[in-house]
């Protein structure tokens, strides 16, 4: 057996979310609101940057406390510790054995792939004015649920430019990115709940002040000089 630690946090990104390369598309800018709750419902707000070039995404933590940088077009993650000059990188194929809550995570070999379900929820909430569209993205295995909700405008004017955010010319490792990159609009809020045994950790973030801008490759490269973690 082997253990996985904690390596994103996300992604998602996270980060984040969805999904066509056909046509060119404008780089944009936009402040982000991060709220992290614990399995015993300690807090944690955060403010980070986001930016999004083509298929490359990073997030920034205002603090330098560390940043990511999500390339689908490498299908990797990168973590980056400013402090530290260190740097991890994780795969897309790892993250079903990836938490990204603060415990070490006990895989036994062959645990076998999640379940993948999307839903089009039909609600919708108002967020700063926007009305957005619920969707879950389900991740079930046998050792915990991942769950990610996005609530997801097409009222901004470059409600288009968020696609990008998971293109790709190949299918990606992890399912859940396939589903997210089907989701029209650009999001306003994601939320991410995991449970393992019983206990949910829980990350949300909420993005606001979306700018078209022109970003330089290298924001999303690795830094000169760091050393893997």
């Amino acid at each position: 057996m082997h253990s996985k630690r904690v390596l994103w946090c996300l992604p998602v990104v996270l980060s984040v979310i969805v999904f066509s390369a056909t046509c060119a598309l404008a780089d944009i800018a936009s402040d982000v609101t991060l709220t992290s709750v614990d399995d015993v419902e300690n807090e944690r707000v955060e403010s980070l940057k986001a930016y999004v070039k083509s298929n490359k995404v990073k997030l920034e933590w205002q603090s330098d406390l560390m940043s990511f940088v999500l390339r689908s077009d490498l299908q990797h993650i990168l973590h980056i510790y400013p402090s530290q000059a260190t740097y991890a990188e994780t795969d897309f194929g790892e993250l079903y054995t990836t938490p990204f809550g603060p415990n070490p995570l006990v895989i036994a070999p062959g645990f076998g792939e999640p379940t993948v379900e999307s839903i089009d929820t039909g609600q919708t909430e108002l967020i700063d004015g926007f009305t957005c569209k619920k969707y879950v993205i389900n991740e079930i295995s046998s050792f915990r649920l991942l769950q990610y909700t996005i609530y997801a405008t097409e009222e901004l004017a470059s409600s288009e430019n968020f696609a990008s955010f998971f293109a790709s010319e190949t299918p990606l490792k992890y399912k859940p990115f396939e589903e997210m990159r089907r989701i029209p609009g650009m999001p306003l809020k994601i939320s991410i709940s995991e449970t393992i045994d019983g206990s949910s950790f829980s990350q949300t973030y909420k993005f606001s002040n979306y700018q078209e801008t022109s970003l330089e490759e290298s924001l999303f490269n690795l830094p000169e000089g760091y050393t893997l973690k």
